[in-house]
């Protein structure tokens, strides 16, 4: 089978999609606000499952600074959508470069 060769920004942007995708299919479409504006804030529970860890990950990623876009609304903690999926985006990116990169060493763990 021929090599196909898939630039980075298509890959990104692949991954974007993919992970909007299952985020909608998970929680489905943005709910609609009282204006009309779609909900862009995702809770506790929503980051878990796109993340695919439990809720105290979440809070313990968040505590170390490791998940983007966390803001409070009253005395709610919520995660932006559009953050949370970039972050999926970019975690799924670096394990398929190191998957690829791993791939493409021989027994002796020396490049191919």
């Amino acid at each position: 089978m021929p090599a196909v060769t898939i630039e980075q920004t298509d890959l990104r942007g692949l991954l974007l999609d993919v992970v909007r995708q299952a985020i909608r299919e998970e929680f489905g479409p943005p709910a609609e606000k009282g204006g009309g504006e779609p909900s862009l804030l995702l809770t506790v529970r929503q980051v878990a499952a796109a993340l695919g860890v439990g809720a105290r990950s979440v809070w313990r990623m968040a505590s170390a600074g490791e998940l983007p876009g966390q803001i409070k609304v009253g005395g709610a903690t919520r995660w932006q959508r559009a953050a949370i999926e970039d972050f999926v985006a970019e975690r799924a990116k670096r394990a398929a470069l190191r998957r690829r990169s791993a791939k493409t060493l021989d027994a002796r763990g020396l490049p191919a």
